[in-house]
């Protein structure tokens, strides 16, 4: 059987609520009653695109520098040999 840590379990609760308290925000300032409208309403697709690209351009960005960093450190810790 796989133990799923317990303090992961919580975090992940956290940030579900995070996500859900956000677009439950999002939702209650909206003056549009259908939902089908929100989805065609330019504003909400500006807010949800550009969302989106910040998402994707800061994970690029911390993996794009994480893994030299990474690189480095590893170098740095086993004396010069890259260890592959």
């Amino acid at each position: 059987m796989i133990r799923i840590p317990k303090a992961g379990l919580v975090v992940a609760l956290l940030i579900g609520l995070y996500v859900a308290a956000s677009l439950w925000t999002l939702l209650s300032y909206s003056s549009i009653d259908d939902i089908g409208l929100l989805f065609s309403d330019p504003y909400y697709q500006h807010v949800a695109k550009f969302s989106f690209w910040q998402a994707s351009l800061s994970t690029l960005l911390s993996v794009g520098l994480a893994v030299p960093v990474l690189m480095l450190f590893r170098v740095a810790v086993s004396g010069g040999e890259s260890g592959y």
